[in-house]
This record gives C-alpha cells, sequence and structure tokens, in this order.
C-alpha cells in the first residue's frame, strides 16, 4: 500500500482553515490572562502545591506554573475530565520563546489556515472537543497538564525507569521481526502505520501507571547496538495521563534526550510545533475509526527553512453512511534541531503495540489491528512478542479482503470460527 498522501497533496491539503477577520496567530500585547482569571490563579494555586515524585518533574512544574503566568488565553472550555485552552498560535509551548521562528512561519500559517476549515472541522468532530469549532480560529488548543502528568514519574516515561520501577511493572511489545530475529526498520524519509478499528486498547479506568498504544517509531537505533535512542513517535493510546478517568486519545511523543527528562507526550515538553486548530493532543478520540498515523522527514521552507518530522493524521470511516470517507490533517512537527546532531536523526521506521503494565494482567489490554504492515518492506515478517515482566498478550495474523491485505491482529486471541 502506497502512503495515503503524496508529497505535493501533503503541502497542499494538509493544513487547516481560519477566516480573515481575526488574527489569533500572533501573541497579543497586554496583560496575561492570569492578572485578570480567577479561575487561573486558583489552577496555579493548586498544581503549585503538588508534590512531583522526581526533581525533573518539580523543575518541570515550576516551568508549568511560569508558562501560565504569561500566556494569553483566547477561551477555556471545561470539560467533564479535562480542561481545554485555546491560546494563540505563537504562544504555544515550542513557540512562545522564539519569536523569530513564529514570525517567519505567520504568513505561510495563516495562508494555509485559511485554505482548509473544513478538513479541519471534518477531523474535529471524531473528538471529544473539536478545536476548529470551539476555539477561535488560529488558536491551537492544549489540555491543562492533569496531576498525574505533573507528579508522576511513569506518565512521563516510554520507558521504565532505571531505578524505583514497581517489582512486578515492565513494557511488552508485539512488533515485527525477520527471519534473522532483529526488529525490522526500514531506513526512511516518509512511512505509515496503519491501524483499523475497533480501538480497543483499554486501561483500568483508575490506573495512574499503565498505558496501553499502538503507534509508529522513527528512531536512530535498529536496536542491534547499545546506542542511545532518538525518536519520533504517534498513535493511539489508552491512559489516565491525560483525563480522568481515562480514556483513548491522539499522542506524538520524541525522545530527544535518550527517553530522559526532557521527552515527552504532546506538548508537556516545548518540542512539538502544533498548527493551528488542530486536534487537542489528549482529547478522547473516537475509537471505532481507522487511524493511520504518517511521517515525513522534508523541509517544507514555508515553515521551517531546515528539515522536520511533519506528522500528518488521516481518518478513515470504514463503515456506516459515510464508509470509505477519510480526513487528513497535518499536525504539525519536529524540527532537526530538538535531536543532539545530524548523526542522531531518527531514521528507522517500525510499528507496533506497546503495554505498560504495574504488574501482569491487571486490567490493561494490548489490541491494534495492523494493516499490511511495514510499507516498503519486502522481507519476510512475522509478529515478535516480548515482555519486561512476562506480561505477554495473544496475536495471530490473517489475510483481509482488499484494500487491507495482511492483518496482523495484535494482542488478542483468534476465535473459533
Amino acid at each position: 500500500m502506497k502512503l495515503c498522501i503524496s508529497f505535493l497533496f501533503l503541502i497542499a491539503n494538509c493544513f487547516i482553515s481560519v477566516t480573515a477577520h481575526a488574527d489569533n496567530f500572533s501573541a497579543p500585547s497586554g496583560s496575561p490572562s492570569i492578572t485578570h482569571s480567577l479561575e487561573l490563579q486558583n489552577y496555579v494555586k493548586t498544581i503549585a502545591n503538588y508534590q512531583p515524585e522526581t526533581t525533573a518533574l518539580k523543575k518541570r512544574l515550576l516551568k508549568t506554573i511560569a508558562y501560565y503566568k504569561k500566556i494569553h488565553i483566547l477561551k477555556t472550555i471545561n470539560k467533564n475530565h479535562y480542561t481545554v485552552d485555546c491560546i494563540p498560535f505563537a504562544e504555544q509551548p515550542a513557540l512562545i520563546d522564539n519569536p523569530v521562528l513564529t514570525q517567519n512561519m505567520l504568513s505561510a500559517i495563516k495562508k494555509a489556515t485559511k485554505d482548509n476549515l473544513n478538513a479541519l472541522k471534518k477531523m474535529g468532530e471524531n473528538f471529544d472537543f473539536n478545536s476548529a469549532s470551539q476555539c477561535p480560529i488560529g488558536g491551537v488548543a492544549i489540555l491543562r497538564p492533569s496531576k498525574v502528568m505533573l507528579t508522576s514519574r511513569q506518565a512521563n516515561k516510554k520507558q521504565a525507569p532505571a531505578v524505583g520501577k514497581p517489582p512486578h511493572g515492565g513494557y511488552s511489545y508485539q512488533l515485527g521481526e525477520d527471519d534473522s530475529g532483529n526488529l525490522i526498520s526500514i531506513l526512511t524519509e516518509a512511512n505509515q502505520a496503519y491501524f483499523k478499528g475497533p480501538q480497543n486498547q483499554t486501561v483500568r479506568s483508575n490506573n495512574f501507571s499503565d498505558h496501553s498504544l499502538d503507534q509508529f517509531w522513527f528512531t536512530n537505533n535498529t536496536y542491534q547496538q547499545a546506542i542511545p535512542t532518538y525518536s519520533t513517535e504517534f498513535g493511539i493510546i489508552a491512559s489516565a495521563y491525560f483525563t480522568d478517568p481515562a480514556s483513548t486519545s491522539i499522542f506524538v511523543f520524541a525522545s530527544v534526550d535518550n527517553y530522559g527528562n526532557n521527552s515527552c507526550y504532546n506538548v508537556e515538553c516545548p518540542n512539538f510545533v502544533q498548527f493551528p486548530n488542530t486536534p487537542v493532543l489528549g482529547s478522547p478520540t473516537n475509537t471505532s475509526l481507522d487511524y493511520i498515523f504518517q511521517v515525513t522527514h522534508t523541509t517544507l521552507s514555508q515553515y521551517l527553512n531546515s528539515p522536520a518530522y511533519y506528522l500528518t493524521l488521516v481518518t478513515h470511516n470504514s463503515s456506516g453512511p459515510n464508509a470509505a470517507n477519510s480526513v487528513s490533517v497535518l499536525l504539525g512537527y519536529y524540527a532537526d534541531s530538538i535531536y543532539p546532531s545530524i548523526n542522531d536523526l531518527p531514521k528507522y521506521f517500525s510499528a507496533g503495540t506497546e503495554v505498560y503494565a504495574d504488574s501482569p494482567h491487571d486490567g490493561t489490554e494490548m489490541y491494534g489491528n495492523y494493516m499490511t504492515p511495514y510499507v516498503g518492506y519486502t522481507g519476510s515478517l512475522k509478529i515478535q512478542p516480548s515482555s519486561e515482566n512476562n506480561n505477554f498478550f495473544p496475536y495471530y495474523i490473517t489475510n483481509g479482503p482488499s484494500p487491507y491485505g495482511l492483518i496482523w491482529h495484535l494482542g488478542q486471541a483468534q476465535t473459533a470460527g
């Protein structure tokens, strides 16, 4: 299967829209929101009393407090299980301290946003929060960090902690393997992971440590050598990291320091530049859809004058009255500059499922229907299960109808009939 969007189509059509009469892209002048918002003042006072589990998280909490003291919030929406702030594009964490970069992008961002309003609104209908309809045009919707994200070491890791790991905690994976027993890693500049719905990966609602996810990885590491790992990652996750209770959402992640303190989900660290009115990362999403996660490492000079990893989300409804309808949205990018050096850039593609569980069989379930695995790979491949804590899950392989082809049923047992 070819990539669902070509490079030219990505440039022309994967952005979002804006009305010409409003400009919520730039950082406004005037006092920040905290000077007149009692609600925001109370939020900052509340999180200031949190007790993070590590020194690094204490430092991040202080940065979070400082961030909310200087931004201009366009609109705040309180949902049942989370709060969303609509902020100017220029004041998102990755740009607020980089006004020159922001200014260089603004003209192109405004035009691209204006040209694709309908696409974003349609995409937003698949999420509990539709940032195209509920945020002012030109704003970026971000979740207020939950107590879990501000205090929990495990919620901020995608790799088991080196110290203090729970006795029964550990990671489990189902990935692709070749005949030599090596994980499949494709050297490429663009690829995709296609997970057919339903998205039934789950964690217990009150389990604040575990996660279950489907995703792709672009890494510098083929895992056949002991070197630090740097990555660009994108997928769908079930967790209680972003909402209470747990929910299923899309996420982005980048390892910029070998999964250290500066490697974060979504916009918890100032690494990911998110385009205006794109889906809010961490907000519950429609779990019945197919999700295609795409990466293209390229230069789109109208946004960034150097290469970056551009992430595109495609949703596909394969049932119901709107069967076969697809929507594509370019969410944003990770710049090459966030990685230590050109020699550390992620360049090998892989995909699959991952679970972190505090203990085996504690209610966290692995699940994924992965279509035509490893686009561009022509060798032999099979599923490789692994686990740090003997928390193994079933799997099986079938040949599906066109256009799906080979299907890996990850985390699932084949039933009779």
